[in-house]
């Protein structure tokens, strides 16, 4: 039998096993109850004393559920030399065991955990690649066999997740479940069948406990799913979770992406209702399904995670402002994660002197033109939905509005932006200063691009000096295909008014209705027109004599009251629409001179498919709205409907225009973008996309 052992673990094995040699698994489990011996023993000691092999020692440790150290000392040796109480802590112990004192023993002896831990998960590389994969940070690790416990740190927010996996008894796992975790802890258990007892007892422990179970399963219908809070459906071995990993970092880096659904999971509402309150837009699009849930982002950590999470379960995130698009780039279906971005709604610096705004992308965009004249500044970007639909939105579609004509769009008034790529990194574009040329202009592809590229949490926009005076016209004409010729021949006059949008006589009559005025009663059509600046009653003037060739009628006014009665007017054009029946709103804009022979065009479609088209436009850019209006229920997407408007299409191109000015062409105009932009750009915007969005997880099937 060779050496004797130390006298007293000798008398102490004697009296546990008796006088005869005793098997390995017998005096194994005497060392589970005895720690303070166990510390003293190898491998070796163990072979020489049961009489057999060193391999036959290892192979019977793991069995019981011991730590697969390279040596059976355990790394407890040093911790018992210091004084610190030793034990076990894996294998078949009683619940009573503390737990609690084998982490800190671990954590004393970290070199020794790492190389136990590094045959199931490679600590070293997981904290190595927290940074630089997924802007994580592990800030404790403590391998207990092969299971154990990660405190890991995500920008600010802490994680205390305890990982479960290759249990080997119920009792074992009976133990580390609830001695590592309980209310408010996280466990993620991992098991390709989902049926090991040990594995499943486990989660089930931990669930007892309050923790939240994060299942990591090859079978989504197996008892471990069905004890978790939320079951991760793995489509590989760990080694292969990443292309190009090694098996240590795949194992790293699965871990991680395991974390970041631990830590994001809880902002996911997956009640019906909240589904069905974001599943769509105000394009009359409906989804065939419901998405799978909301988040309901309050800050940019929430962001954070939620990408974080959606490219490690590789689910499509549709971003979602206020639900005011017109061309279904926010709508989701089933699969699909819709993230709300309406609850980020603060204006966070204004800074007068540099005319600047630092806002979140929930911010409505006539709040901050409200806050911004406070400061005797303004807004510019003013879409017909400014009331309602937010800053983020805007940037999305690149919208327009009524002061685009003078003005511009989204993009002239955004300096810089925010953004949350998808694999959930943050990236700044852009500037603070109002000229900036450094670099690509990442901040113009983004925005409208429809939320394909990345998801806005912040921009940087412009402000301007508001106007000194305002000057308002109202024109009316017998027909609308004179009130276009006449909004084209203010621009053939090289005036530049802030607003020139017109109405025609089907629009009218519903704004009559709602408003409760007379408008259809002055003629067939009508063109509002502001001008802007310390010239603007002249220019309001020479607009009338501009007009006055076609219009039956036209009047001016200084009043700030009579004006913003004529533009709530304009506004009220959808909503007044919509009390009609369900609308598809297109979007097409053509060359100013040929803006008569589009309204004309408009109505011949009209006329010929028989369906209800009503127009208004932003005529000072060519930015025609025909308005299809069909009965309530009615689908909006085939039939004479959607007929009627690829003519509108067809008509918009033909003039040499195009399919979107300013809503964007979001899911219901993508069947069109290869005739407007050609087979070469559309495969060089898909290679852009694939660069921002390798894994295609960003509002896939929109905008392009």
């Amino acid at each position: 039998m060779g050496a004797p052992e130390p006298a007293a673990l000798h008398a102490h094995l004697l009296a546990a096993v008796g006088s005869a040699p005793a098997s390995v698994a017998r005096v194994l489990r005497v060392l589970l109850d005895d720690p303070a011996g166990a510390a003293q023993l190898t491998v070796t000691d163990l072979a020489r004393r049961t009489g057999t092999s060193e391999a036959t020692v290892v192979r019977t440790a793991r069995s019981l559920g011991f730590p697969g150290y390279p040596r059976l000392r355990l790394a407890l040796a040093a911790s018992a030399a210091a004084g610190a109480p030793a034990a076990l802590l894996t294998g078949t112990l009683d619940d009573g065991s503390d737990l609690a004192t084998v982490v800190a023993t671990l954590a004393a002896v970290e070199a020794e955990a790492v190389a136990a831990t590094a045959r199931t998960l490679d600590v070293a590389a997981l904290a190595a690649a927290a940074d630089a994969v997924a802007g994580a940070r592990v800030v404790d690790c403590y391998g207990i066999g092969a299971s154990g416990l990660l405190a890991a740190e995500f920008d600010h927010k802490a994680a205390r997740v305890g990982l479960l996996t290759r249990l080997r008894t119920e009792a074992h796992a009976a133990l580390v479940s609830s001695a590592l975790l309980g209310a408010g802890d996280v466990a993620l258990v991992v098991s390709h069948s989902g049926r090991t007892r040990a594995v499943v007892a486990a989660a089930r422990r931990a669930a007892a406990n309050g923790a939240r179970v994060v299942a990591l399963t090859s079978a989504p219908a197996s008892p471990l799913a069905a004890a978790a809070d939320h079951v991760l459906v793995a489509t590989g071995r760990e080694t292969a979770y990443r292309a190009g990993a090694t098996a240590s970092r795949a194992s790293s880096l699965l871990v991680l992406d395991c974390l970041h659904v631990a830590v994001a999971q809880p902002l996911l509402i997956t009640d019906e209702a909240a589904r069905a309150a974001v599943a769509t837009d105000r394009s009359g699009h409906r989804p065939a399904s419901l998405p799978d849930g909301v988040v309901r982002a309050r800050d940019v950590d929430d962001v954070v995670q939620t990408m974080r999470w959606a490219t490690a379960t590789r689910t499509p995130v549709v971003a979602r402002g206020a639900g005011t698009g017109l061309a279904a780039s926010s709508s989701a279906s089933a699969g699909q994660v819709v993230l709300d971005l309406s609850g980020m709604d603060r204006v966070l610096q204004l800074r007068p002197e540099d005319q600047v705004a630092v806002v979140e992308p929930g911010v409505l965009t006539a709040d901050l033109d409200a806050a911004a004249g406070e400061h005797g500044l303004f807004y510019a970007p003013d879409p017909a939905s400014s009331s309602i639909s937010t800053v983020g939105g805007n940037i999305a579609t690149n919208a327009g509005g009524l002061r685009c004509a003078k003005y511009g769009v989204t993009r002239e008034a955004v300096l810089g932006l925010d953004l949350v790529l998808a694999d959930g990194r943050r990236l700044r574009t852009g500037r603070q200063t109002v000229k900036g040329v450094a670099g690509y202009d990442l901040t113009g592809l983004v925005v409208g691009s429809e939320g394909t590229l990345a998801v806005v949490v912040g921009a940087t926009l412009r402000l301007r000096p508001r106007p000194q005076a305002v000057a308002t016209l109202a024109a009316c004409f017998g027909d609308v295909v004179q009130a276009a010729a006449a909004a084209a021949d203010i621009t053939a006059a090289r005036l530049q008014p802030s607003v020139l949008e017109l109405v025609d006589a089907v629009t009218l009559e519903a704004v009559d209705a709602l408003r409760g005025s007379s408008l259809r009663s002055r003629g067939e059509a009508v063109l509002v027109v502001q001008c802007d600046g310390r010239g603007a009653q002249e220019e309001i003037e020479a607009v009338g004599r501009v007009v006055a060739a076609r219009a039956t009628s036209w009047s001016a006014t200084s009043d700030p009251a009579e004006a913003e009665e004529l533009l709530a007017a304009r506004r009220a054009a959808l909503p007044a629409l919509e009390r009609l029946g369900d609308v598809f709103i297109e979007d097409v804009a053509v060359p100013r001179s040929q803006l008569a022979a589009a309204v004309a065009g408009i109505a011949e479609v009209s006329r010929r498919t028989g369906v209800r088209i009503a127009t208004v436009a932003h005529a000072g850019d060519g930015n025609l709205h025909p308005i299809v209006v069909v009965e309530r229920g009615a689908s909006v997407t085939e039939g004479p409907p959607w007929e009627a408007s690829c003519a509108v299409f067809e008509l918009a191109l033909r003039l040499g225009g195009t399919l979107t000015g300013e809503h964007g062409v979001g899911l219901l105009k993508r069947t069109w973008l290869r005739e407007e932009v050609g087979e070469d750009s559309l495969a060089l915007q898909l290679g852009i996309k694939a660069v921002f969005d390798p894994l295609g997880i960003l509002n896939p099937g929109k905008a392009l």
